[in-house]
């Protein structure tokens, strides 16, 4: 599987899905405490994205133009997989030429690679990374933005860091690590004394894998191995201690309802993929649609599924049958998730 190509074909189906009140009520707190702080200090806002991906997330906020003319801005892109985060240069970089903004008129370059700091704390089933965290370069655009990407692992980086953020963004990545410990980590790099201490975490998987219409195997085979699938997420090991990862969403409510937290908003971001009345997928979902099933058979492959209604046989037909339904226009899915986003109590 082509890792870039599933993120990048992943965007459309994230933008359907975003949870676009949540991303609302953010964007307003972000620009109104931007706007504060600006007015008394010259540092800039320092957001940090962790799994960064492609750079979507950070195109998005460009083009609805979230911090970029409210103050000075220093953006960390850092995601575990090296080809990827080169991927997010190249597509930042594109935007940010093509852009007709005053704010981002000048060069943009991307400086070599340089090591910094080591370790490893996550999980992926196909992520693979030595344990090195490089600076893949800096984009200096002007002196009212700048943006950082780094390769490694993004817990480990704040952890060990000691540089401090004012807005942590976490978009599809906290199931892939054990929830309390990874909140605590990116909430604790936050800046208390920066006067805005953001957090935007959406598309964070709860729970619901449907596809539509039944396969060859039947309705009831088919809601055995989506029960199966979530039952193998819920024994995911990180650091050799079991996570669930099934209910991410709806966990990350009373993890963040603490009394120093202020969970200002959250709400369902399900991801749907249909076909057009033609047969054809939007975009590249065909493709996004075919990771997917490579993603539930490798899983269910791993975690040893068992009994006569997952023999090797009938497990095969299942997954051809949904290639075939893919290849011919005919595949639905339907995954739930929730967004939320929030701020630390400010002193």
């Amino acid at each position: 599987m082509d890792y870039v190509r599933y993120l990048q074909a992943k965007s459309t189906v994230d933008a359907r899905a975003f949870n676009y009140a949540v991303l609302n009520d953010f964007e307003d707190y972000l620009r109104q405490t931007a706007s504060i702080r600006r007015s008394s200090t010259n540092a800039p806002l320092r957001v940090i994205e962790v799994g960064a991906g492609v750079g979507i997330m950070f195109q998005r906020l460009l083009e609805r133009d979230v911090t970029f003319s409210t103050a000075s801005t220093h953006y960390t892109v850092i995601d575990i997989k090296p080809e990827v985060v080169k991927a997010a240069q190249e597509l930042i970089k594109s935007k940010l030429t093509i852009k007709n903004d005053d704010i981002l008129a000048g060069q943009v370059s991307l400086p070599v690679q340089s090591p910094t700091v080591t370790g490893s704390s996550g999980v992926h089933h196909h992520s693979s990374c030595d344990e090195s965290l490089r600076n893949l370069g800096e984009v200096s655009v002007t002196e009212s933005l700048t943006i950082s990407f780094l390769v490694g692992d993004a817990l480990e980086y704040v952890r060990s860091n000691k540089a401090r953020f004012d807005v942590i963004i976490a978009a599809a990545v906290l199931d892939l690590w054990q929830l309390e410990e990874a909140v605590e980590s990116l909430l604790g790099a936050l800046d208390v004394n920066g006067g805005v201490c953001a957090f935007y975490f959406p598309i964070n998987f709860d729970g619901t894998t449907s596809f539509f219409p039944e396969s060859c195997e039947g309705s009831t085979y088919d809601k055995n191995v989506e029960d199966e699938y979530h039952a193998a997420m819920g024994h995911r090991l990180v650091s050799g201690s079991e996570v669930q990862t099934c209910y991410t969403g709806r966990s990350l409510i009373p993890v963040l309802n603490k009394e120093n937290i202020e969970l200002t908003s959250y709400g369902s971001s399900s991801w749907i993929v249909k076909p057009n009345s033609d047969g054809t997928y939007e975009c590249d979902e065909r493709y996004f649609l075919n990771c997917i099933l490579d993603f539930i058979e490798a899983t269910l492959e791993d975690s040893g599924i068992s009994g006569p209604e997952f023999d090797s046989g009938a497990f095969s037909r299942y997954m051809a049958c949904r290639r075939e339904q893919i290849a011919n226009g005919q595949l639905y899915f339907l995954a739930h998730n929730i967004d939320l986003c929030g701020h630390l109590k400010l002193r």
